[in-house]
């Protein structure tokens, strides 16, 4: 019989935290490059663990819908301080009861659609 003690399944847990924050620097890396530049691997990782925290805090934990606010915070700041609709997005985003992909499809197109698709500012 196997056995899995509570200290072995955080080591697990941890591991994959940190595969899933190198993958996801590695996104911004490959898709925004020159943010990249400016916040080095570093400051890339501790960007994606702030989009983490932000995104559990508001529900949205799978890895797809972390990554879709990891890009949407590149484009419009971590709490959409850059956008238009941030008021509008902060609400929609904090809503305790709507589904996670319903929060985050609605979210992209209509951030997306009124900034005609481009990076509004990117990230110092």
């Amino acid at each position: 019989m196997l056995t899995i003690r509570d200290a072995q399944l955080a080591a697990l847990g941890q591991r994959s935290v940190a595969q899933f924050t190198e993958r996801m620097a590695a996104s911004i890396q490959r898709d925004y490059p020159e943010v990249y530049t400016a916040l080095g691997a570093a400051g890339a990782g501790s960007l994606v663990a702030e989009v983490m925290r932000w995104s559990a805090e508001r529900h949205i934990v799978t890895e797809g819908g972390v990554s879709a606010m990891l890009a949407l915070a590149v484009q419009y700041g971590v709490d959409f301080e850059r956008s238009p609709d941030r008021a509008w997005a902060r609400t929609l985003a904090a809503h305790p009861t709507l589904p996670e992909a319903l929060k985050v499809d609605t979210l992209i197109a209509r951030l997306v659609a009124r900034s005609q698709g481009r990076v509004v500012a990117a990230l110092p």
